[in-house]
């Protein structure tokens, strides 16, 4: 056993931190019951079980999965490598049908999140975060500081609420993630950057976000909308070459629109205010393919099999610009 092991943990059931040769500190568990678990300085004492709190900065990896467990990550300037394990793992599994929107997950949710992030340049990857019944991720920004975090290559699905919460977060990008089969919604954001994102299966809104740029992703079958971005209705953000099917509406938007396509949703396609749309698709949906609210203009979008195709809007020419 290692000098942090003895420290931080019991020998009966040490979750043992090992330094490898870059400076990585490596977290392994042989027990679903580890014991005492603060990392690093920066945190008040030590504690008896989970939460696994990381509290300094530096560079960490799983050594296995962590069932039942918890990770909070208080520090600043931390990279968390999931090494393909998993955090989480409990029940509910919320089951779905293929080709209904929705999962089996119901209820208020409750009980410990897999994992917390407080911390400001935050890095969380490779791996998943998987079953729960309260929210998959929570993120807590500081105050107004920017908290400027990284989620790469990450699947994070089967929980009663959220797959993840972070609304008031500014400077968060997603890249590679999946954030699936959650009993609320898939992603609740604040200004974040998306790109090759899936959010489908979800009991809420797929993805949603205050402000910033959706780009390269999907969300499908999902029970409320697939894609919002501004819905308080000013120039918020960018959606580009991402699609929305089989939810309630596809994309409710304020900002600009390229290259996308929202189909068979059960009312309207794209939904509109204060918005730009370039080179969409819109097609077999039951309400409108574009309901274009106030300020919004147009150009080579194409409707068909629609409700009504296009509802609103302002048709611009070649020169793209909008009155």
């Amino acid at each position: 056993m290692n000098a942090i092991c003895r420290i931080l943990f019991s020998a009966a059931v040490c979750f043992a931190f090992t330094h490898i040769a870059y400076s990585q500190t490596v977290l392994t568990s042989g027990s679903t019951t580890p014991g005492p678990a603060t990392v690093g300085g920066g945190c008040t004492g030590t504690h008896a079980g989970f939460p696994v709190r990381i509290c300094a900065n530096g560079s960490f990896a799983l050594g296995g999965n962590l069932p039942s467990g918890v990770v909070e990550i208080v520090g600043s300037d931390v990279t968390l490598d999931l090494n393909g394990y998993t955090i989480g793992g409990t029940t509910p599994q919320c089951a779905i049908v293929t080709g209904t929107a929705g999962n089996s997950c119901t209820g208020v949710p409750t009980g410990n999140v897999p994992l917390t992030i407080t911390g400001q340049n935050v890095t969380v990857r490779n791996g998943f975060v998987e079953g729960g019944s309260n929210d998959g991720v929570q993120v807590t920004p500081a105050g107004t500081l920017r908290s400027n975090l990284i989620f790469r290559d990450l699947t994070i699905g089967n929980f009663r609420g959220n797959c993840v919460s972070a609304a008031n977060v500014l400077g968060f990008t997603l890249i590679n993630v999946s954030a699936s089969q959650c009993g609320s919604g898939g992603l609740e954001l604040g200004e974040s950057t998306l790109e090759n994102v899936n959010a489908s299966y979800n009991n809420g809104v797929g993805i949603y976000i205050d402000s910033g740029t959706i780009k390269n992703s999907q969300t499908n079958f999902n029970k409320s909308f697939g894609i919002v971005v501004g819905s308080t209705g000013s120039d918020a953000g960018t959606v580009e070459n991402s699609s929305a099917n089989h939810n309630v509406i596809g994309m409710l938007v304020a900002g600009t629109v390229t290259n996308s396509s929202a189909s068979f949703n059960s009312q309207d396609g794209f939904n509109t205010t204060n918005a730009l749309l370039v080179s969409d698709n819109a097609y077999s949906n039951l309400g409108d393919g574009f309901n274009l609210g106030p300020n919004t203009c147009y150009a080579n979008i194409r409707a068909y099999g629609n409700g009504t195709n296009v509802s609103g809007g302002t048709a611009i020419g070649s020169s793209g610009h909008c009155p």
